[in-house]
């Protein structure tokens, strides 16, 4: 492994540089999965089998704390809350409007915690939430469909 400041061999997961006393972070550094190699994160290929990274194996993928994710994980929650909230009023009358609300918020659950395996089928599961709450919600679930709406918005065309 060679040291990103002064390219000096170091020792594999050595915390400091020898010649220049650089610090090694974690984050810099990644495992080859092919051979197991310690290498530079932002290298394209292994140095040792020259496999060849793809963006997958370079990070994590999307931030779990991205403001895509947190939007849609506030929409989804409070429209599984508001949905509780109605079916559990006993009105006969708000019933219907409480399965769907419940139904769509799980789904939109489901499509932001899917966000982070791919952000663009998640983003368009959610724009598609938010349009069908848009023709069935009622004043408590437009909060929710606005969250779910940027949420969807954002993951489909931010980059």
């Amino acid at each position: 492994m060679k040291c990103p400041n002064c390219n000096a061999e170091t020792v594999d997961g050595a915390g400091f540089c020898p010649s220049c006393g650089h610090e090694l972070k974690n984050d810099e550094l990644i495992y080859c999965p092919n051979c197991g190699e310690l290498t530079k994160a932002r290298a394209s290929f292994c140095a040792k089998c020259g496999f060849k990274f793809q963006e997958k194996y370079k990070s994590s993928g999307v931030e779990t704390r991205s403001v895509e994710f947190i939007c849609g994980l506030i929409g989804s929650l409070i429209g599984i809350i508001v949905a509780l909230i109605i079916l559990s009023s006993g009105l006969l009358d708000t019933r219907y409007t409480g399965i769907i609300l419940l139904t769509l918020s799980c789904i939109a659950l489901a499509s932001t915690i899917f966000l982070t395996k791919d952000r663009k089928v998640g983003g368009a599961v959610l724009i598609v939430v938010a349009l069908i709450l848009l023709a069935n919600t009622n004043r408590f679930g437009f909060i929710e469909l606005i969250f779910i709406a940027i949420a969807g918005l954002l993951a489909v065309f931010r980059k």
